[in-house]
């Protein structure tokens, strides 16, 4: 059976191309895009819709990228995630749109 990574990543792939031939905000907006499509698949049901956390998952609003990166390996009670450096980098752009 094929992992979640592998049936994202054609997907991925296709969207990383026509980012590059985007403008630089379009290309901000699609990584944005994806992140938050990331974030819904991985990351909405312990961190919430806003990334404000709970009483059992932190706020992850505005983290820095290292943060999510170190988190991946399952970072105090956290599963495991396996996310390429593009992925991460979207996620973490998302996650800057929720810091307001």
């Amino acid at each position: 059976m094929p992992s979640l990574l592998h049936a994202r990543a054609r997907p991925v792939a296709i969207l990383w191309l026509l980012v590059e031939g985007l403008s630089p905000a379009a290309a901000q907006d699609a990584e944005t895009l994806l992140g938050q499509a990331i974030y819904a698949e991985n990351c909405v049901e312990c961190h919430m819709e806003d990334a404000g956390g709970d009483d059992i998952a932190p706020e992850i609003a505005g983290i820095p990228r290292n943060n999510i990166r170190r988190a991946m390996g399952g970072l105090e009670g956290m599963p495991e995630f396996e996310l390429t450096a593009e992925e991460v980098a979207a996620v973490h752009a998302y996650l800057r749109t929720l810091d307001d």
